[in-house]
């Protein structure tokens, strides 16, 4: 796949959910509760003005924007959340299940992913992978959906990455709190 396909394939995506999901956690569990964090960038491109696509070529040309989008959702260990990106012809559905480590500094992430890319010649184009690592809380995992080109860049990278619910959005002081912030 040529970079400037993906680029075009990836003009109309949107993120979706935004909004923080599964926030019905138990009051016994919220302890453990963790934030699963996605986002997705499509680094600036060259495009061509007159047609708005990626250009590889020379000539008239001009740098195009960035775009990223994020989303966050609540989650305890051993339970997945879902995250699906989808554009006017490529969709990208990732499960991420985070397993607390026994240390307690960090999790086992198992990620399941599924490309499903319908290119222009037609025809429909699947890839699905299922990954298993092992990172610190906060710590940034890479993933490339659509794969990297022969120059090791990507059209496309999703950042994911795991902290404690506390950590990410801290409550406001408890009855026990004496500080009066």
């Amino acid at each position: 796949m040529r970079r400037a396909f993906a680029w075009v394939a990836l003009a109309g995506f949107t993120l979706f959910p935004f909004a923080l999901g599964g926030q019905g956690i138990p009051d016994a569990l919220k302890d453990k509760a963790l934030v699963v964090r996605v986002t997705a960038v499509v680094p600036a491109a060259v495009t061509d003005p007159g047609t708005g696509s990626a250009s590889e070529n020379g000539g008239s040309s001009e740098k195009a924007q960035p775009w990223e989008a994020e989303s966050a959702k609540y989650t305890v260990p051993g339970t997945p959340v879902p995250f699906k990106l989808v554009g006017s012809n490529v969709a990208i559905l990732v499960q991420i299940t985070p397993f607390e480590l026994d240390d307690g500094k960090g999790v086992t992430l198992i990620a399941q992913g599924q490309v499903w890319v319908k290119p222009p010649q037609g025809g429909l184009s699947y890839h699905t992978t299922v990954e298993t690592l092992t990172v610190d809380y906060g710590e940034t995992v890479l993933f490339f959906p659509l794969g990297l080109d022969t120059d090791g860049n990507s059209s496309m990278r999703l950042e994911i990455s795991v902290v404690h619910a506390t950590d990410a959005y801290p409550e406001s002081p408890g009855p026990g709190d004496k500080t009066n912030k």
